[in-house]
């Protein structure tokens, strides 16, 4: 029984020191709105034009950015597509020398698999 009585005692006590403490978090939040609502009425649409030509000026340098990487990746594709085309290009005496080689291979392949 005395334990029952203790853990009630524990429990209210614990609830009334944390009252304080939410209706301060509280109040502090209904604080914090009513200034904003005041500063934005003070300042205007002026802050809201300086906002909104900042964030247009931001996406402006972004676009900026993003084309110019854009750019910079193109380049770098073609100059690697151009490399590669120049390596591929090969001689008539390269593939007949690489045909020959391929026909020894065969060759090879075969008789070993035929012994």
């Amino acid at each position: 029984m005395k334990r029952y009585f203790f853990t009630a005692v524990a429990m209210t006590i614990a609830a009334a020191a944390s009252m304080p403490a939410a209706q301060a978090a509280d109040y502090g939040t209904i604080n914090l709105q009513q200034r904003r609502y005041e500063v934005l009425d003070r300042g205007g649409s002026k802050a809201v034009e300086n906002i909104q030509s900042a964030r247009l000026e931001h996406l402006d340098n972004q676009s900026k950015g993003i084309e110019s990487i854009q750019s910079t990746r193109l380049e770098h594709l073609d100059s690697q597509s151009k490399s590669i085309a120049k390596e591929q290009v090969s001689t008539p005496e390269e593939v007949s020398k690489d045909a020959t080689l391929v026909d020894l291979i065969w060759h090879n392949r075969d008789s070993r698999s035929s012994k």
